[in-house]
């Protein structure tokens, strides 16, 4: 036998329609969530362009700290000097932080090239 009042069966049913509320909650939610990404995509690219502008950016910054990065000085005349640039290299590649890569300095294109393979 089963004991059961007005009140008890009221709960039952919130209980048992529950679920389906917070589905249709949940949904509706979602909708609208959709169209203001929608809405708002060419400012959310933007936003992540930047984003990954400044995270190239700083993995550049720390790539060039670990591994004694200089920055070159640059003037307008045809001037090319290296000044012990291989030793920083040179000291890294003994400690075993990266691959050594060979640097050669060309006065005839005033540039620095080096080969494709890295060693």
């Amino acid at each position: 036998m089963r004991f059961t009042t007005n009140e008890l069966g009221d709960l039952e049913k919130k209980i048992v329609s529950a679920a389906d509320r917070a589905q249709s909650r949940w949904s509706g939610d979602l909708d609208r969530l959709a169209a203001l990404v929608t809405g708002n995509a060419e400012p959310i690219k933007r936003a992540a362009e930047a984003l990954s502008m400044l995270d190239a950016a700083a993995a550049l910054a720390t790539l060039a700290v670990e591994r004694d990065y200089v920055r070159p000085e640059v003037d307008r005349s045809l001037a090319f000097c290296v000044e012990a640039g291989p030793s920083g290299g040179r000291a890294g590649v003994a400690r075993g932080r990266w691959p050594f890569v060979a640097m050669t300095a060309s006065s005839r294109h005033r540039r620095a090239t080096r080969p494709a393979a890295i060693y």
